[in-house]
């Protein structure tokens, strides 16, 4: 993990972070983050689910903010021990069938996408309809994305200097969603 910010700042005397180095192409900027808001506050997934998959994607990928940012819409946030159950063997954690399915999918959209076994597709397809697929894995997908521009420019905190921070879901506060 780079600790170091691989780019700096746009706005002149803020510390790097991802909206003011995305600020070096507004245009890209605004597209992502409109694009993002929509994404994590509208759709058919409920946010419970979302942010589970969330998490877990984080865990893996290694992203000591996405770690450690809990996304809150509407007054609903995971709990602390919901945000623990992401971890391997989340199968005996108390999770539901379509939460488990969830992680399943994303784990399978973390790894290699291609190995999905006719027992996981047929999992995935009790839980959730087409739709709420394609929304469940546009999330993972952004996710990944997101967390791999946080590590690779070193713009997440230095290990065991961020707490565990609630913010509202991105697009919830503009959108009304």
């Amino acid at each position: 993990m780079s600790t170091r910010p691989l780019a700096s700042s746009a706005i002149p005397g803020e510390a790097p972070d991802i909206q003011n180095v995305l600020a070096h192409q507004p245009e890209l900027r605004d597209l992502f983050n409109e694009l993002y808001a929509i994404v994590w506050s509208r759709g058919l997934v409920e946010h419970r689910t979302k942010e589970i998959s969330r998490l877990r994607n984080a865990r893996i990928t290694g992203c000591g903010f996405c770690v450690n940012v809990r996304f809150e819409r509407d007054g609903e946030k995971i709990s602390e021990s919901d945000a623990a159950c992401v971890v391997d063997g989340y199968e005996g954690k108390g999770l539901d069938e379509r939460e488990i399915a969830g992680l399943r999918l994303t784990d399978a959209l973390i790894g290699d996408p291609q190995k999905v076994d006719p027992g996981l597709a047929r999992l995935v397809c009790e839980q959730f309809s087409e739709e709420e697929i394609l929304e469940l894995a546009l999330c993972v997908i952004l996710g990944i994305a997101t967390e791999k521009v946080l590590i690779t420019l070193g713009l997440e905190p230095e290990p065991g200097t961020m707490a565990t921070t609630v913010l509202p879901t991105p697009g919830s506060v503009a959108t009304g969603a």
